[in-house]
């Protein structure tokens, strides 16, 4: 018997993922260096000496997702 939602009485189970989540999945979780983010993004930033890419072993050639590449250039920009 599959589990049931307490509010609304649906049952709680896995769907198929929809056209719209297949054709965005990769707009969602690609990850890419933050080098090409940069390009992508058309944003000008020396990125090659910034303390932020060296902690944990991430370098600017380390693939990262976009929310990654926000978290460090938005840190740095601080």
């Amino acid at each position: 018997m599959a589990a049931k939602n307490d509010i609304t009485g649906d049952s709680i189970q896995s769907r198929i993922l929809s056209s719209d989540g297949r054709s965005n999945w990769d707009t969602i979780f690609r990850k890419k260096t933050a080098s090409e983010w940069l390009k992508e993004l058309n944003l000008s930033l020396d990125i090659s000496d910034n303390d932020c890419y060296d902690s944990e072993g991430i370098t600017p050639e380390t693939l990262i997702s976009k929310l990654e590449f926000y978290k460090r250039v938005s840190a740095e920009l601080l």
